[in-house]
């Protein structure tokens, strides 16, 4: 093979690995401090607990079939054309909403269980780390 096809292939190989969509549950959670909750009833922190906890999965699920489409680009483009690899998206806007309403989800879920809120006891815990920003 000639170099400049080696070059390319290598080239269009690690594009492929950085451009790629993040998987939904790869995404850490930003940091949001519980005390933006805490002055909150329970009635109230069930409510937004509600609105956010719909509002993550609804863009994970977006954000998932992102990482899977471009998955299955990265790779087929790699084989067989890889001037394709230059159309992958990679995350765009979802990833740092999803990481704002993981940092949500997880505060007001703190602030709840520090109330002693009723409704925060069979809360699912989201898939993911929290980072400071």
């Amino acid at each position: 093979m000639s170099k400049i096809i080696k070059s390319a292939m290598v080239l269009s190989l690690a594009f492929s690995v950085t451009a790629c969509a993040t998987s939904s549950k790869n995404i850490e959670a930003n940091y949001v401090p519980s005390t933006e909750y805490s002055g909150r009833s329970c009635s109230s922190l069930n409510k937004q607990f509600k609105s956010v906890n719909k509002e993550v999965r609804v863009l994970s699920a977006s954000q998932d079939a992102k990482a899977k489409a471009d998955g299955g680009t990265a790779a087929l483009s790699a084989i067989l054309f890889w001037p394709a690899l230059f159309f992958i998206k990679g995350d765009g806007k979802n990833r740092d909403s999803i990481a704002e309403l993981k940092g949500q989800y997880n505060a007001i879920k703190l602030a709840a269980e520090t109330k002693k809120c009723s409704f925060i006891k069979d809360a699912p815990d989201l898939p993911t780390s929290t980072k400071k920003s």
